[in-house]
Parts: C-alpha cells; sequence; structure tokens
C-alpha cells in the first residue's frame, strides 16, 4: 500500500477525535502536502509522461489527516478527477466524518474507491452506521483501529440495516501508543461476528499491551503485525479485482486509460490511441480543464 499524503494535520475536532492518530502525532497543523498531489499519475515533466505506481497499487489516502475536512472542499475534486483517472488502481479512503460523506462523495459510482469508516469503540460504530452512506460508494469497509472496548455488530442500535448490510471488509488492530490495553478476546469475537455475516476481517495489529486471558504482554512494535496474523482469526473474502476497477474517465471525445504502465488516451468511438495527445503533459496534468 502507497501512502498518499494530500495534506496532513487537522484543525477540526469532534467528540471521537481522542483516538485519531492524527492528533495522537501532534498533528494539528493543517498542511497541504503539494509534493504529492499528483502521486497516482507522477509526470516526470513537460513532454514527458511516466507512471511510478503500475496497474492495480492500492493507496491509502491522506493516512495523516481526513480527506473530507471542510477546508478541503474546494480543492477535493481534482484529486476525485485523479482516482478516475487511475481506474486501474485501489483508492482506500479512512474518515471519521461520516455525515460528510452525502454531499462530498461524487454522485457516480466510483468502484476503485473504498471507504472506510474509522471508529474505536461501539458508540462510535453506531454513529457512522446511523448515517446517510451514499449509494456510490461501492466498497464499504470499517476500520476498528484502536480497538478501546469490544466492538460488536450484533450490539448495534442506531444503526440503519441497509448500511449493516453493505460492509464488506472489517479490520482491527490495538493500541500503537499502550495507553489501552487491547483484548484478544474482542478481536476474536468480530472475526467470527464477520465469518457468520460473510463479511472479510483481518487482524491487524495486537497494539503494544496486548491480554490473553488473563495476561498482559508487551509487544514491540515491529512484532505487532506479525503476533496478529500468528493469531490466525482472519477471514477471507476474495473480491474478483475486476470489481474494484473504476470506470474510465471520459473527457473531451477521449477515454483515459492505463495502458502498460501509460496513461493513455483514446478516441471515444474508434478506440484507437491518440498519439498526437501523449507528449501533451499539460492535458493530463491541468486537472482543472476535467
Amino acid at each position: 500500500m502507497v501512502n498518499w499524503n494530500i495534506w496532513k494535520g487537522c484543525c477540526e475536532f469532534n467528540e471521537f477525535c481522542a483516538n485519531c492518530k492524527v492528533i495522537k502525532k501532534g498533528l494539528t497543523k493543517f498542511d497541504v502536502q503539494i509534493d504529492d498531489f499528483d502521486l497516482p499519475i507522477h509526470t516526470k515533466g513537460i513532454g514527458e509522461l511516466e507512471l511510478k505506481y503500475p496497474s492495480y497499487t492500492i493507496f491509502n489516502v491522506c493516512p495523516l489527516s481526513d480527506f473530507f475536512l471542510e477546508n478541503t472542499d474546494a480543492s477535493r475534486e481534482k484529486y476525485w478527477n485523479i482516482m478516475r483517472l487511475r481506474h486501474d488502481c485501489l483508492f482506500v479512503i479512512c474518515t471519521k466524518r461520516v455525515e460528510r460523506l452525502a454531499e462530498r462523495m461524487p454522485k457516480e459510482p466510483l468502484n476503485n474507491v473504498a471507504i472506510v469508516l474509522s471508529v474505536s469503540t461501539q458508540k462510535e460504530l453506531d454513529y457512522a452506521l446511523a448515517q446517510e452512506i451514499p449509494q456510490s460508494i461501492k466498497h464499504l469497509w470499517v476500520s476498528v483501529t484502536p480497538m478501546k472496548e469490544e466492538v460488536s455488530l450484533a450490539k448495534l442500535s442506531n444503526a440503519k440495516i441497509d448500511n449493516i448490510s453493505r460492509i464488506e471488509y472489517v479490520y482491527s488492530g490495538g493500541d500503537l501508543f499502550g495507553e489501552t490495553v487491547t483484548d484478544f478476546a474482542w478481536h476474536s469475537a468480530l472475526a467470527q461476528e464477520c465469518h457468520d455475516r460473510e463479511i472479510g476481517y483481518t487482524f491487524q495489529s495486537t497494539g503494544t499491551l496486548f491480554k490473553i486471558g488473563e495476561k498482559i504482554y508487551t509487544i514491540p512494535k515491529d512484532k505487532q503485525s506479525e503476533q496478529a496474523n500468528k493469531a490466525n482469526i482472519n477471514v477471507s473474502k476474495e473480491v474478483p479485482i475486476k470489481e474494484l476497477e473504476g470506470t474510465p474517465l471520459v473527457k473531451g471525445g477521449f477515454i483515459w486509460r492505463v495502458i502498460n504502465n501509460i496513461l493513455v488516451p483514446l478516441d471515444e468511438n474508434t478506440r484507437e490511441i491518440k498519439y498526437d495527445l501523449l507528449n501533451q503533459t499539460q492535458s493530463i496534468i491541468n486537472y482543472g480543464k476535467f
């Protein structure tokens, strides 16, 4: 997975921010990361086109912030367009601002975008799944990281039934900072629920303080994922890669596709490659025109 840090930090806080890794890292100053804005396209320069990352790359969007921050509304559309252009890759967007999805998601489905609801407690999960989640979201995931208490899909009280049924994948992990003990029994019970509901599940990390039975272990950071994997509680759910591919962006009479790791414009009608446009880098990187 490749981190795509469009911006990092946060200056908007709500009642669920206490568990946010961005806050814990001290990133309370908002910073636009200009250098990374075109990472999935990665043009070399005028007249030269290069895609640094191949087809089927998974991009973790804004891992040190939230893609749906209010002060980023004006510039978000150009990043949606980048995702449309790289319809051959998967973009994972983790957010605590579920209430903003209804107005900030594109109206058309983006099959290559997975929206991850970030929660740490039962209350947060209840709140997230009670919100209006647009039907245009084709891949709805849930991240219970760090898991602060036992979190159960069966104990939801305010969630919309449709939202629960749309969950495709769940992953959970412990507290990297060691402020809270995570109990293996919590993760194991959540894994069983996912198995019963035919939802994919991954136990990603034990966290620093990891309880098994009555004993609490201190797990080094470089061993936390390894130990979680050894627990062998993951639930496999194969999603054909074609189901994650988006619809090619059609603009200006051309269909933009990635062929042999190169972004190529095709004639909308004949599907012939427009070689004369391949060197016109400006037509690709000037997203304001799309």
